[in-house]
């Protein structure tokens, strides 16, 4: 049996160079076959989904209970060096 997939959203907070702001996280939820077990993967932010605007930096997301590291380059988020 293949493992189901679906795409949720969450609501994060984002800190970094003094600010924060909120925002809305997307990320596929894996169910993982014959468990009750299930994971979050692919994380990604959309800048109009980060209120208010930030400028270009490094930035922590607190989202799911996790904190993960994005970098924000010309109002495009990309993960940074994760270690989960």
């Amino acid at each position: 049996m293949a493992s189901k997939k679906e795409r949720v959203y969450f609501q994060a907070s984002v800190r970094g160079n003094g600010l924060e702001a909120a925002c809305i996280v997307s990320a596929t939820r894996v169910y993982i076959p014959n468990s009750s077990a299930e994971t979050y993967v692919e994380y990604s932010i959309r800048d109009e989904d980060v209120s208010p605007a930030l400028p270009d930096g490094h930035y922590q997301v607190s989202v799911n209970g996790e904190i993960l590291q994005y970098v924000r380059r010309n109002g495009l988020w990309s993960a940074a060096c994760n270690d989960r």
